[in-house]
């Protein structure tokens, strides 16, 4: 019986070596577990091309999505490369916030516009916003008349904040008879009425409008955070009024900035850039007035600050020009305004002027 005994258990125990062999060489076979998931943070870099004072707002606009994603770490750098949007600029960051090419952003989200004019005005001096240059001049007049400001009304004699009375510049066939009406506004305000000065920059217009000696002033919106510091709920704002003969839309030149992906990177990171691209063109609207001190390019909602509809009011009555086309418009404009604004040319000689320097439609 023992010798029975002994086969019985050598078999049983040859089975099990036969067994393990099976089984390991079957299990070397099988692709090898995948690792487990990366803990390593995910770095994102974004490129920004409006200044190096916007990263900090740009970081606080984007900071709910790294509350939401704590396996995301961002920098932002300014770059004033970026805003041509070309392949050497926007390589190595992930993101790149820059001037789209059009109102069509190819793989980028619109996020807001900027560099177009608005019409200002000093709550303390015009309770209500002006329906029409008629308003303006009236409401300037009577004011610089009673002795309350030296002037009814600051512009900047630079040319991007003049493009708006222009608009024509930007149209298939050239200057027509808004460009002769426009120069007669300019004229009225400045020789008619004196209600402007003369030689005012940007800086100029500021610091008039600041000081309440002008109830209203034309001014860019990239100068809008120090007028909301200085002047808090006194600051007005809407749209610059259609001109008063004819109509016709007086229309800012904007440029849009979109967020685009940038470049190939790792899966990780690409997956992360793309999350934040969703963010930005579902989450991040309504806090862009806040953080970035821009109007949402989407319809602002009811509750919208008054602030932000005539922002977006404005925006919509502007025009997205490529540059090339605004830097011809500015060059024609340049040499005439200077010879109009001292007096040497007269609003129909400088229309004149303006229709013979742009005698062909402006090219892209």
């Amino acid at each position: 019986m023992g010798w029975r005994k002994n086969r019985w258990a050598y078999a049983v125990a040859g089975s099990f070596v036969v067994l393990a062999t099976v089984l390991g060489y079957w299990l070397s076979r099988r692709d090898p577990a995948p690792p487990p998931p990366s803990t390593s943070p995910v770095e994102l870099s974004i490129v920004q091309s409006m200044g190096a004072d916007f990263n900090g707002p740009l970081e606080e606009l984007l900071r709910p999505f790294l509350e939401q994603h704590p396996e995301v770490r961002l920098s932002v750098r300014y770059d004033a490369q970026a805003r041509e949007g070309s392949d050497g600029a926007a390589r190595g960051p992930h993101l790149a916030l820059r001037v789209s090419n059009g109102s069509a952003t190819p793989g980028g989200v619109p996020l807001f516009a900027s560099d177009y004019v608005v019409l200002a005005y000093n709550r303390d001096l015009v309770p209500e916003a002006p329906k029409t240059w008629r308003d303006i001049i009236a409401h300037g007049y009577t004011l610089k008349e009673k002795g309350t400001v030296p002037y009814g009304i600051v512009l900047a004699e630079e040319m991007h904040s003049l493009l708006p009375f222009f608009g024509d510049l930007f149209q298939a066939g050239g200057p027509g008879d808004a460009t002769s009406e426009a120069f007669a506004l300019l004229s009225d305000l400045r020789f008619k009425y004196g209600l402007t000065p003369g030689a005012c920059l940007s800086e100029c217009v500021v610091q008039v409008f600041k000081e309440g000696r002008a109830p209203f002033a034309v001014i860019g919106e990239w100068r809008l955070p120090e007028l909301r510091s200085a002047l808090g709920g006194r600051l007005g704002l809407t749209a610059i009024p259609a001109l008063p003969g004819s109509g016709a839309r007086v229309r800012p030149v904007q440029r849009v900035y979109a967020l685009f992906r940038a470049g190939e990177a790792p899966k990780r990171e690409l997956e992360a850039a793309d999350a934040l691209l969703r963010f930005v063109e579902k989450e991040s609207a309504s806090r862009l007035m806040a953080t970035l001190g821009k109007a949402a390019l989407q319809p602002v909602a009811a509750s919208a600050s008054a602030e932000e509809l005539a922002l977006a009011a404005a925006s919509v009555d502007a025009v997205e020009v490529p540059d090339a086309r605004v830097r011809a418009a500015e060059a024609a404009l340049a040499p005439i305004w200077e010879q109009f604004a001292t007096g040497r040319l007269s609003a129909e000689g400088a229309a004149r002027a303006l229709v013979a320097a742009v005698s062909t439609p402006v090219q892209n």
